[in-house]
């Protein structure tokens, strides 16, 4: 049979290989007949690759030539072994063709140059092919499969497992399932996959796809440029990324992923802790379950969140992680990453540090570093536990720490600073407004800075401060020094402790004073300083109403202009322009209580002497315990009471009859007084003379000269009586005693002259009758006097008694004067429902009492 048609009866399934048949074909070394291929071939299973290859090779160069017809052999099912040439059919139906082939599997193909079939159903095809499995394929130059149903196909591939496939060059498909495709790749895992080049995917079930790729273990991948999946169940993809842990993820390039279920996705970001992410440039997750985005943001606690960027503060263009922010030479508390350093922190914006646990940045060059701190806006730092800074530029200090707004700065337990340049340093204190300082513990300043002088700087003085314990500052430039202080209004200054300064410009220096009003002070201890331009200087002093001054102790000073100079003294009243020049003269005109507890009341009156009263306009009272009532009156001796002056004298009106020694006495009382003084005289005349023999018209002319002198004695004691108050009725009753006591005398000259003439008379009885009388003129007086005094007592407690009373009612006290006998009422009075009322009261003075009740009730 002609070769040609011998080779396509033996190979009518290659009829590629037909031309090897012809017979002018000369191959050059395809006979291994120095080398027995059944008994190389069992030497040649058992060698390694490359000792394998260098036998065949040998086998070829040392054959001799041989024709195309004897290239193939064909075992056609008689069970043979059939030789044909330098090729070699081994097993039933095998095929071998070309040269130094072996088929030695059943139903195997060899075909081409050093190629062996050794699996049943195998297949090799090419160059120095070998297919050991059964149903295995070794397809090109060089390949080799080894497992059942693997497959090599190409350049030096190598799938030495059941089912696996090494497709490209020098591929190794070495797990079961697996599959090696394209160059240099390895996939040693069962049902693993390497595609690319140089790939390795050694995991079961394992991929590494791409140029150079890791997949390490099971169920891991790498598919990109250089990846490395070291962690079960890995991920990486892109270029130069890491995944070292169980789970994790690594995307884009040189991102790390080690932390356990881990994701790094973007370029050179790295998950260290479990369960964290990093999206972005040059993040870092460290922490477990935290997240950093954005550009190099840092996450180190757990359950941290960071997002945001770098931000070069310094400008030297290199990522600080601490910076000299205050040139000290020393690290600070910053850095120009986001970082969340603090477990379940959360750092959003450019170059925000939440460093403690819980703690929360948010902005741009923030510091959260205390627990559960919050810094949001830009350049804050809240550095203490549950404190927050929010704004620009703000810092707390302190646990528990509020500061809100611009450059605020809260340094104390939690304190607070709110606005723009407030400084809250002392425990639980707060600064609010433009420039506040609250530095005492628990105080509190409202306000702002107001520039005084007009240099452009806050000075202390300019700004709300509240620097005592517990003080309280609102305004601007106000100040509260003292513990428990209060200043509210403007440029108001309390520095003692418990003193309060309200309005506008008032100092309250004194413990427990008060400055209310514009420009008031209040030095003294307990002192009051109310209205506009007051001064108490005196402890528990009182100055009140228009430049007032009460200096001395427990002083009072009310009205406009008014001085209480004295312990306990009391001036009410205002400016009285006695000699018209429209000029307050202080020596005359302004209403002063200089002596030790005086009173002076009215305009422009005075009290000099001690205990002294001037009640009245320009009325003076200089001599102790003198009281001058009403204008212009004047009681300049010790112990006197006047109620008019020279040429300004009253009368005294509507005055009850006398009762006591002491009582003063009124006209008629004076009058019955006389005429019974007289009557006794007369009778007394009428029986001495009656005894003596007097003669009738002697008595008779003397009861005339009497009654004449007792008449003119009377109206002139009336007059004098009539003056109004109770100085007028002391002169009245003085110059009524003058008028008796010359009436008497008179009338006791003209008696004893004639009766001096009776033989008998006794001149010293009748002169002990005469003083008896005038010992109870005195006493009238005296009675008078006390009556005046509780009268006035009971009429200014009255006054006082029901107006402005409270639910709980109203005590009142009055006091007054007259004739050197004084007097104090004491009254309560309240309200009775909406529309009435009522009060009760009493008066004292020396022996004598009087008591009064009232009842009102609105129509």
């Amino acid at each position: 049979m002609p070769a040609s048609n011998f080779a396509s009866v033996r190979w009518p399934l290659f009829p590629e290989f037909a031309s090897l048949m012809e017979p002018d074909f000369q191959a050059s070394s395809f006979s291994v007949q120095a080398l027995p291929m059944k008994t190389s071939c069992s030497t040649f299973s058992r060698q390694p690759r490359p000792l394998l290859l260098s036998i065949a090779l040998l086998g070829i160069l040392a054959a001799p030539s041989v024709h195309a017809g004897q290239a193939c052999d064909l075992v056609d099912g008689d069970l043979m072994t059939e030789d044909a040439g330098s090729s070699t059919a081994i097993g039933m139906d095998a095929v071998a063709c070309g040269s130094s082939n072996t088929a030695e599997g059943d139903f195997s193909s060899a075909m081409g140059l050093g190629n062996w079939s050794q699996g049943v159903e195998s297949s090799a095809l090419g160059l120095f092919n070998w297919a050991e499995g059964e149903d295995s394929s070794a397809i090109g130059n060089s390949n080799e499969a080894h497992g059942l149903q693997s497959a090599a196909f190409g350049f030096d591939n190598f799938a030495d497992n059941k089912s696996a496939s090494a497709v490209g060059s020098g591929n190794s498909a070495l797990g079961q399932d697996s599959v090696a495709v394209g160059t240099s790749n390895t996939a040693s895992g069962a049902e693993s996959q390497a595609i690319g080049n140089k790939n390795t995917a050694s995991g079961g079930q394992s991929s590494a796809i791409g140029v150079g790729n890791k997949a390490n273990q099971n169920f891991s991948t790498a598919v990109g440029l250089f990846n490395e999946v070291n962690g079960l169940g890995g991920t990486a993809l892109g270029r130069n990324n890491k995944v070292e842990s169980v789970n994790g993820v690594a995307i884009g390039a040189t991102n790390v992923a080690a932390g356990f279920l881990s994701n790094a996705v973007g370029r050179d970001n790295e998950t260290l802790g479990s369960r964290s992410n990093a999206f972005g440039t040059d993040n870092k997750a460290n922490g477990a379950n935290s997240s950093a985005f954005g550009f190099r943001a840092t996450t180190i606690g757990s359950g941290s969140q960071a997002f945001g960027s770098w931000l070069d503060l310094n400008g030297n263009g290199i990522a600080d992680l601490d910076l000299d922010t205050n040139g000290d030479n020393i690290a600070d508390a910053s850095s120009e990453l986001t970082v969340a350093s603090g477990d379940h922190a959360v750092a959003i914006g450019a170059a925000s540090q939440a460093m403690a646990i819980r703690s929360l940045a948010i902005g741009t060059d923030n510091v959260a570093g205390g627990f559960a701190g919050n810094a949001i806006g830009s350049g804050n730092t809240a550095t203490n536990e549950l404190s927050s800074a929010v704004g620009f530029n703000n810092t707390t200090q302190g646990p528990g720490s509020n500061a809100f707004g611009t450059n605020n700065l809260a340094s104390g337990l939690g304190n607070t600073a709110v606005g723009f340049g407030n400084t809250a340093s002392g425990d639980r204190s707060a600064a609010m407004g433009f420039r506040s300082t609250a530095s005492g513990e628990g105080s509190l300043a409202l306000g702002s800075w107001m520039d005084l002088n007009g240099d452009g700087s806050a000075d202390s003085n300019e700004v709300a401060t509240a620097s005592g314990e517990n003080a309280v500052a609102i305004g601007a430039a106000t100040q509260a020094t003292g513990d428990r202080a209060l200043a509210v209004g403007f440029e108001n200054l309390a520095s003692a402790s418990d003193s309060r300064a309200i309005g506008r410009s008032n100092q309250a220096n004194g413990n427990a004073s008060n400055a209310i009003g514009g420009g008031n002070t209040a030095t003294g201890i307990a002192s009051n300083a109310i209205g506009n331009n007051t001064l108490a200087n005196g402890t528990a002093s009182n100055a009140i109403g228009v430049s007032s001054v009460a200096n001395g102790t427990l002083s009072s000073a009310f009205g406009t202009l008014t001085f209480a100079e004295g312990e306990s003294s009391v001036a009410v009243g205002s400016w009285f322009d006695a000699d018209g020049n429209g000029l307050p003269d202080q020596n005359s005109e302004l209403t002063t209580a200089f002596g030790d507890h005086s009173t002076a009341i009215g305009p422009g009156a005075w009290g000099l002497g001690a205990r002294s009263v001037g009640l009245g306009a320009g009325a003076f009272a200089t001599g102790d315990d003198s009281v001058a009532i009403g204008s212009r009156s004047q009681a300049l001796e010790a112990n006197t009471m006047s109620v008019g002056s020279v040429g300004n004298e009253r009368r005294i009106v509507n005055v009850a009859a006398g009762t006591a020694d002491t009582d003063a006495v009124n006209v008629a009382q004076l009058n019955s007084g006389l005429q019974s003084t007289l009557a006794s005289a007369n009778a007394y005349t009428d029986m001495v003379v009656a005894n003596n023999g007097v003669n009738q018209v002697d008595l008779d002319a003397i009861k005339d000269y009497a009654d004449v002198g007792d008449a003119q004695t009377l109206g002139a004691a009336k007059e004098y009586a009539d003056a109004g108050d109770s100085q007028t009725l002391a002169e009245a009753n003085a110059h009524a005693d003058a008028g008796d006591a010359s009436t008497l005398s008179s009338a006791k000259a003209y008696t004893d002259t004639r009766i001096q003439q009776l033989a008998g008379f006794d001149a010293g009885n009748f002169e002990r009758r005469l003083d008896g009388l005038d010992r109870r003129i005195g006493q009238l007086d005296t009675r008078i006097n006390r009556g005046n005094a509780m009268g006035a007592a009971l009429a200014g407690m009255s006054a006082n008694a029901v107006a402005g009373a409270g639910a709980r009612g109203r005590l009142a006290i009055g006091v007054g004067a007259q004739g050197g006998s004084s007097s104090i009422a004491i009254g309560y009075g309240k309200h009775i429902g909406d529309r009435a009322s009522f009060s009760l009261g009493g008066a004292f003075s020396g022996s004598e009492k009087a008591v009064n009740a009232g009842f009102g009730f609105d129509l």
